[in-house]
């Protein structure tokens, strides 16, 4: 993340509303399980509670080829643009095929602030 984007003012007053702890349940079935929750205060007194979540994908039961592909461009088309996206992903099967690091960097280093989104 860029500098930028870290020291927005935005970003730095939702962070600094954010308090993390820890769990004794969570802790008690680490690493086996990787559980979180989240409560969120409102303004109005409203308590949103989450139940204990597990994460979707892990290191034993990664995602699917086509699973991680539509997160992909779910998460990013927003940001960084259809084209750019499909750019990336085209440089990434590349750097597969070929190992060539260097297209895919190109991409990558291009502050999102300066791209133009479609």
């Amino acid at each position: 993340m860029s500098d930028s984007f870290l020291n927005n003012s935005e970003v730095l007053r939702i962070s600094r509303t954010l308090k993390m702890v820890e769990n004794d349940f969570c802790n008690s079935q680490f690493p086996d399980q990787r559980y979180a929750s989240a409560k969120l205060h409102l303004k109005n007194g409203t308590i949103l509670k989450s139940d204990f979540v597990n994460p979707r994908w892990t290191a034993d039961e990664p995602p699917e080829k086509a699973e991680l592909t539509s997160k992909f461009f779910r998460l990013s088309e927003n940001i960084i643009g259809l084209d750019k996206a499909e750019k990336i992903e085209n440089a990434t099967r590349e750097l597969i095929q070929d190992g060539n690091l260097s297209n895919l960097l190109d991409l990558l280093y291009v502050p999102i602030e300066k791209e133009k989104v479609n």
